[in-house]
């Protein structure tokens, strides 16, 4: 009656001071200045049943006396008192009272739901499911920014149980919406229960109902998709920031410390079959860190592994038996194409032949017939490498190493042998200054010519023949058995230097450098 009577009197300013205001709560709110006096708000049905909770900010415009909802909901009336239109600002202020004290600055909280309830709070999921639908569809809201670092509204899943989390709105989310991705239903299932057991949170969107599509339109921004890019920028966005490569590679092994391999396998083939745009180096560094890749292990052993250190995919000439971690298994053409979007190169076949292979057989734990084969291949492989591009410093490269296997088993250069087909040469030196026997025809003595086997004995040849025919004879002169074979063997070799000596003119002295 008394709003009655002054509206009607155009004197608004008479109200200031009295407690008058019908509010949502059943209560009174004070009348004043909009300026002084505590602000109250005029809300659509939508807002009243979320905003339940701070009611008493609520203007009720919902009174049996349709004349006095009229007069409250009058522009006159806002404009002369401290009643306002809701706005988005004090919309999110008063949705805070929904929400548990104890929840303030919690990034992430532990979402039990109350099916029963009806009020009007976090724990009931249909309010969180209607502010959701409200907040992607009201003009109020042309984006989340006034949600952000505030109130825990994001329902996420994790673990591989699919725990209900409730979190705080971030701009980079570590929370990947599985329900929106542009792939197979089945595999996305797959790839979210995978995603949820390495700790990263997917988002719950069986909570959003009819509004879902709206609702992915509003957080497109900050929740994750479920691509390559989506992926790795969650994961990153897990880390704290400014972490080192190698603190990345060890929280990532954490990460996937229990998990299964064919979980690895899995997520691998999604990210290797998901649209995989041009990726930053912190994006590459992310992916390379996870250990999911499948690389070779001498013996046939499953290995998967990160791909941070000195990773290469083979070339085709390599023996794939006799590969290590650092060899990526590649079986398709996709696969290829994938690796080389991450920064993943195919070694060279003359990395292969100068760096892996002299190293693998220096280690001496190959079986006789395996490094017997491997160095074959290597050899026929040299005679066509040395026609490429390149192919005088490869040849020049392999002169240096140590891989030829003599008479005695033992890995010498090329240049350390002499050719077993030249007539006189094979009585003049000792046999470990020739090759093993299987080395000693067809592409493989070619090559071996190719890569500097002398054909001649030099003068440094002639005094190393001549130190070890005499080490042989000490040596024969101090043990108490001796065979004739042995002495006549010495001798021979000594009778067959003496020959060579007079033919002087054979004697190649090599030139000073």
């Amino acid at each position: 009656f008394c709003i009655d009577e002054i509206v009607e009197g155009r004197n608004l300013r008479q109200l200031h001071g009295l407690p008058l205001l019908p509010l949502a709560n059943g209560g009174l709110g004070l009348i004043g200045d909009s300026s002084t006096t505590q602000p109250f708000f005029i809300a659509n049905q939508t807002q009243k049943f979320l905003l339940k909770k701070g009611s008493r900010n609520i203007v009720d415009v919902w009174t049996s006396d349709s004349r006095l909802n009229g007069y409250l909901m009058n522009e006159d009336f806002h404009q002369n008192s401290n009643s306002f239109l809701m706005d988005s600002s004090n919309f999110v202020r008063i949705l805070a009272e929904s929400f548990p004290p104890e929840w303030e600055g919690l990034p992430e909280v532990h979402w039990i739901q109350d099916l029963d309830t009806e009020e009007a709070v976090p724990s009931n999921p249909k309010w969180i499911s209607k502010l959701w639908g409200y907040i992607a569809s009201d003009t109020l809201f042309p984006d989340l920014s006034l949600f952000l670092e505030k109130l825990q509204i994001v329902p996420a899943l994790v673990g591989e149980g699919g725990d209900k989390t409730l979190q705080v709105l971030t701009a980079n989310m570590a929370v990947v919406n599985v329900s929106n991705a542009k792939s197979d239903g089945a595999v996305t299932d797959s790839v979210g229960r995978i995603l949820r057991s390495i700790g990263i949170r997917t988002l719950d969107s069986t909570v959003f109902g009819e509004d879902a599509t709206i609702v992915f339109r509003a957080l497109d921004k900050y929740i994750q998709l479920a691509t390559a890019k989506g992926i790795v920028a969650a994961l990153s966005n897990s880390f704290p920031d400014q972490l080192s490569t190698s603190d990345i590679v060890k929280r990532m092994a954490g990460k996937f410390k229990y998990i299964e391999d064919a979980d690895k396998r899995s997520l691998r083939n999604f990210l290797r079959d998901s649209s995989l745009p041009v990726l930053n180096s912190d994006e590459i560094c992310v992916l390379r860190s996870l250990p999911i890749y499948e690389t070779f292990a001498v013996g046939g052993k499953e290995i998967f592994s990160h791909l941070v250190d000195n990773s290469h995919l083979p070339p085709a000439c390599a023996d794939r038996t006799h590969l290590d971690n650092r060899f990526v298994k590649a079986s398709t053409r996709r696969e290829v194409d994938f690796y080389s979007k991450i920064g993943l190169c195919t070694m060279s076949p003359q990395d292969y032949y100068t760096e892996y292979v002299p190293h693998l057989l220096a280690n001496n734990k190959l079986a006789i017939e395996s490094r017997s084969n491997l160095v074959i291949k290597m050899l026929q492989d040299s005679l066509r490498l040395a026609d490429d591009e390149n192919g005088k410093d490869f040849v020049n490269n392999l002169k240096d190493i140590k891989f030829v296997p003599n008479c005695k088993g033992e890995l010498v250069r090329p240049t350390e042998l002499y050719d077993p087909n030249e007539t006189g040469l094979v009585d003049l030196v000792d046999e470990s200054m020739l090759p093993v026997e299987e080395l000693r025809h067809g592409t493989s003595l070619q090559s071996l010519r190719l890569l500097g086997m002398s054909r001649e004995l030099s003068s440094d040849g002639i005094l190393e023949s001549a130190r070890q025919i005499e080490l042989q004879a000490k040596n024969l002169s101090i043990m108490e058995e001796v065979e004739d074979t042995q002495i006549e063997a010495v001798r021979k070799r000594a009778t067959s230097l003496l020959n060579f000596l007079d033919e002087d003119s054979t004697i190649r002295v090599p030139k000073k450098s």
